[in-house]
């Protein structure tokens, strides 16, 4: 039997735009049991995945291609994984851990989309930049913009936390039913000095706001971790398993405060939640992103890579099936 993993990452780590990505790598690096039959490869190719997301694992039972299973999501492996025991020690699947799995790969991911994607300042001055080094020409230039749009629709409908425009599109859109009334308005900005004043004011009233989003996503946050605790209380779940979906709570904590915005998120955290609880957090997070790497990592074959040609491949035959 042979487990291969497509994972978002550069460089022999995973990628931290990718959560789920950096949760696996994490958790299988520290409870898998067959380590030996595991294979990582960052291929960064979402069309590899039949719901067009990574993490994938594919396993192969080298019978035929009958044989060979997909399942994608961090939610789905898992809950493959254990089924099949491929953990230390006695872990079992119940609809607590379905429910916790649930909890975890939706809100709590999606804060952590939250801070990669609508904040401002970690958009602009991380994520943005980072695509360039999984993606090839054009998708590193069009899959931010697409992410962007998805995490949005996600984060509007589930969250409900306000947000900064960032792109050029996005002013214009959110100005568009301005345009008649600021007509005269406009007139009298050909004046430097207006303008400037203009500048400096805009800028503070968009600090103003992004320190009450900050604010409100503080907020939001802590109340998912009171409510992640009381969850944990009350399901009935083995130790083992336990750890896994603490390894995943823990490596999304890592992605947020490792943003240009972590600080703050960091700080804030301490003032509000009790002392010990963060310190139990980072703690977690030093042990597993310092932890030797005992997986096996090959490079992707061309057939596995996001290129020009491989991407064109993949829609001819969605399209032929």
């Amino acid at each position: 039997m042979k487990y291969t993993y497509h994972l978002f990452g550069v460089d022999g780590d995973p990628s931290l735009l990718c959560p789920e990505s950096v949760a696996l790598f994490w958790v299988l690096n520290s409870q898998a049991n067959n380590i030996s039959q595991y294979e990582v490869v960052f291929s960064n190719n979402t069309d590899l995945s039949p719901i067009k997301e990574l993490p994938l694992l594919i396993v192969d039972s080298h019978i035929s291609d009958k044989h060979i299973e997909y399942h994608a999501g961090f939610n789905d492996i898992i809950q493959y994984l254990i089924k099949n025991n491929q953990f230390k020690g006695n872990t079992s699947l119940s609809l607590d851990i379905i429910a916790a799995l649930e909890f975890l790969t939706t809100e709590f991911k999606y804060m952590t989309l939250y801070q990669l994607y609508l904040n401002k300042k970690n958009y602009t001055n991380y994520t943005r930049k980072q695509f360039s080094k999984l993606f090839y020409w054009p998708a590193w230039y069009t899959a931010p913009l697409q992410i962007r749009s998805k995490v949005r629709d996600i984060c509007n409908q589930t969250l409900q936390l306000e947000y900064l425009p960032i792109d050029d599109e996005e002013v214009q859109e959110i100005s568009a039913n301005k345009e008649e009334d600021a007509t005269v308005e406009d007139e009298l900005t050909q004046s430097k000095s207006l303008k400037l004043s203009q500048i400096t004011k805009r800028n503070k009233l968009e600090e103003l706001k992004s320190f009450k989003h900050h604010l409100q996503y503080c907020t939001k946050l802590c109340e998912l971790i009171d409510s992640w605790q009381e969850l944990k209380t009350n399901i009935q779940v083995d130790p083992q398993t336990l750890q896994i979906l603490e390894t995943y709570f823990t490596s999304n904590f890592y992605i947020q405060i490792s943003l240009p915005e972590g600080d703050s998120i960091l700080k804030y955290l301490k003032r509000n939640l009790q002392e010990q609880e963060v310190s139990i957090i980072t703690d977690k997070i030093a042990h597993y992103s310092y932890l030797d790497n005992k997986l096996t990592i090959r490079e992707p074959s061309f057939s596995e890579q996001g290129n020009m040609a491989m991407s064109l491949y993949h829609k001819v035959k969605a399209y032929t099936a």
